[in-house]
């Protein structure tokens, strides 16, 4: 009975503290992304953050529990009510909880890092601080408690809750409630782990009646009765675990073009801590050891020899990187939990593993792209799940090391394996904070590479031809030829640069704007680019703009439309779909900067059906739009492979869309109530298909979801 009522105690404030904690992360991306860019500057610098706090909230927890029990409860106290008061603070002065006001981002242009450091610190920073201190917290007053049980099963369930929130947010919150509605009922959320963690610290005795010994400890447990904590293995074992999750994450991301990819080796990294400190599964057995390091080996090789394969197989993939976060993860956090203290020194075993794993998150997400030009992570990350399965075989009896050093061994010569495959893929290899670039020939064709999204190709020594999904016969290419007959001149905007294909439409006395977020892809493809020359030889006049497209196009605005004749938004490739261009108030923007017959292009080949969201807001916003995908090549063309079928949706203010030709090869479009449509057999059915492809919700900034995509079907 007094183990039940302990769990009824304990068990909620744990489990929803860090159901908080997981949600409240990427709800505050998801606020900061439209005022602050796309990037994943953005998202990077995010986690970033709420790692650093973590591990204060860690610190913290540690420094609480060396007070006298009779404190520690009105130190937490204190800092809940300090919370509390910011929090109100921040409400009273955004109109919102813990989104901030718009004068917050003002500084972003000239110091975005330091901007969103600022707004992260004021907005959420203390919230954070008091959920993260919690769950170590929570295990140190339970091991006041002399019937207990072991308190390291708590922090199973506060990684549970973990798990249970990744899921919520965007498959529940998102889809159903808009940011400014998340946020209030993270409130709520909040209150009520504050009052259930006050009630159990209050629950228990004044004075500490834990003995000197682990209250789940037995005769046969060494690794309770240490004389010295291992400081060093808990970083290290720790460290791996998070370096791991960044490097499969980014080597799956990498291999695949699915939209939140990453949330399943995210699920498996948060699962093995449920397993593992729930001690109801041993991994320290010499057979069991050696059978998760086959499985990391397999899995490790494996991806790496079928990365290019892998398009064609997703679910492979996902169950190939997701295994090995699984398989390798459960090594190193088992030897965690094999190398745990007795709970009298939990806080300090927390305070290490959050140094840990914030030091293995820094170097996948921060330190590895500065250093390497490849994903050398994973076979980095293999080196030191190698190095914790060996660390855990010193644990073993002497006669059954045998049978955990060979697995050992051969997952040490995969991990070597996997470095000499990935140093000798071919072509040039960059790097920057946005992803992994790279440059290759096949021919007279050179073709530049984003992870495993290509973003187009050019003709060496004929960079003037447009190919891929740009090419003359392209619905790009049919829009330029309208608008070159209307004018002579023209102004054409360019969100996305990729190789600069889009750009071989410029002629002399054109006005060439282009919008690109990575500086690499500016080096390499720009008006100086030494790869690709399509807009270093463009006879118009080129501007480049480094940063976010929407943002920069929003800045602009601010002093006049550019009056574009063609805006191109060609930035809706891969699994990073930026959804802050997707919204009504981005179509507002992007329309704002358009002459008066000048037409919007959103190049929407991509494997979800963004075309529907483009859709809805052009309905809402009562714009004209119409949807291509036909793309003529002629069949003797020698130039026929590298000359792609591509999809877009065109949408204009105006008449600009009122052609026949146009509308004769659209597969659908939406019409306001004006006069001026073209006529035609097939026009109404190609007006009530653009209504029904409208038919889903229309997105705002403060409202959007990509989970429903993933499952509906896409309209051509």
């Amino acid at each position: 009975m007094a183990s039940t009522n302990t769990a009824l105690r304990f068990g909620p404030p744990a489990l929803l503290g860090a159901f908080a904690l997981f949600f409240l992360q990427p709800l505050m991306g998801k606020a900061l992304t439209p005022r602050l860019g796309g990037g994943a500057g953005v998202w990077v610098t995010c986690m970033v953050f709420f790692q650093t706090v973590l591990l204060l909230g860690y610190l913290t927890a540690h420094a609480i529990a060396l007070l006298p029990r009779r404190r520690q409860l009105p130190a937490w106290g204190a800092l809940a009510l300090a919370t509390w008061a910011l929090i109100f603070w921040g409400w009273a002065l955004s109109g919102h909880p813990f989104l901030p006001a718009p004068a917050w981002t003002a500084a972003a242009a000239q110091a975005p890092i330091l901007t969103l450091l600022g707004v992260l610190v004021r907005t959420v920073g203390a919230p954070f601080l008091l959920l993260a201190t919690l769950s170590p917290l929570l295990q140190a007053w339970l091991a006041g408690e002399a019937p207990s049980g072991s308190p390291f099963r708590y922090y199973a369930l506060s990684n549970l809750g973990s798990f249970l929130g990744l899921l919520a947010y965007p498959f529940l919150a998102e889809p159903l409630l808009s940011t400014p509605g998340q946020a209030r009922m993270l409130v709520l959320l909040l209150g009520l782990v504050t009052l259930l963690a006050l009630g159990a610290g209050a629950s228990l005795p004044q004075e500490s009646g834990l003995p000197e010994v682990a209250q789940d400890s037995s005769p046969d447990d060494p690794e309770i009765d240490q004389p010295r904590d291992p400081l060093a293995t808990w970083l290290l074992a720790s460290a791996a675990g998070s370096f791991l999750l960044v490097a499969a994450s980014n080597a799956m991301s990498s291999a695949l073009s699915i939209p939140m990819v990453w949330i399943a080796p995210l699920g498996a990294y948060l699962l093995t801590f449920v397993l593992v400190f729930d001690a109801r599964w041993d991994f320290g057995r010499p057979w069991r050891l050696g059978g998760l390091v086959l499985v990391f080996s397999g899995c490790l090789l494996y991806g790496v020899l079928r990365k290019g394969g892998f398009d064609r197989s997703p679910v492979g993939a996902i169950l190939c990187f997701t295994g090995a976060v699984t398989s390798g993860c459960l090594i190193c956090h088992g030897l965690l939990h094999g190398l745990r203290p007795a709970p009298q020194r939990l806080t300090r075993f927390y305070l290490l593993m959050g140094l840990g794993g914030a030091l293995g998150g820094w170097g996948g997400a921060l330190v590895a792209p500065q250093l390497f030009t490849r994903l050398y992570e994973l076979p980095i990350a293999a080196a030191l799940v190698t190095l914790c399965s060996l660390l855990w075989i010193r644990q073993f009896p002497s006669g059954h090391t045998r049978w955990a050093l060979a697995p050992s061994a051969l997952l040490l010569l995969a991990s070597a394996t996997t470095l000499w495959v990935i140093a000798r893929e071919p072509g040039f290899h960059f790097r920057d904070f946005f992803g992994t670039v790279t440059v290759r020939f096949e021919g007279q064709v050179k073709w530049l590479q984003h992870g495993s999204t290509l973003h187009g190709f050019q003709m060496v020594g004929h960079p003037e031809i447009p190919l891929s999904y740009y090419s003359e016969g392209s619905p790009l290419g049919q829009v330029m030829a309208l608008q070159r007959l209307r004018k002579p001149s023209l102004r054409i905007g360019i969100v996305g640069l990729g190789v600069g294909s889009a750009a071989a439409y410029g002629r002399a006395g054109d006005d060439l704007r282009i919008y690109e977020i990575s500086p690499t892809v500016i080096e390499l493809a720009g008006r100086n680019g030494f790869a690709f020359e399509v807009v270093k030889q463009s006879p118009a006049t080129v501007t480049t703009i480094q940063g976010d497209g929407r943002r920069s196009l929003e800045d602009e605005l601010r002093t006049g439309s550019n009056r574009f004749d063609v805006l191109l938004v060609d930035a809706f490739s891969g699994d990073q779909v930026p959804w802050h261009l997707l919204t009504r108030e981005a179509l507002a923007v992007f329309t704002a900067h358009l002459a008066p017959d000048g037409i919007l292009a959103f190049h929407v080949s991509n494997p979800l059906p963004i075309n529907r969201v483009v859709a809805a807001n052009i309905q809402v916003l009562d714009l004209w739009g119409l949807q291509l995908n036909k793309t003529s090549v002629e069949p003797e063309d020698p130039l026929k492979p590298w000359k792609w079928a591509s999809d877009y949706v065109l949408v204009a203010k105006d008449q600009a869309l009122a052609q026949p030709n146009l509308f004769r090869m659209a597969s659908w479009a939406i019409v306001p109530a004006h006069p001026g449509l073209p006529i035609g057999p097939k026009t109404e059915e190609k007006v009530r298909l653009g209504r029904e492809v409208a038919r889903v919700p229309s997105w705002s900034d403060e409202r959007n979801s990509l989970s429903p995509l993933l499952w509906m079907r896409r309209h051509h």
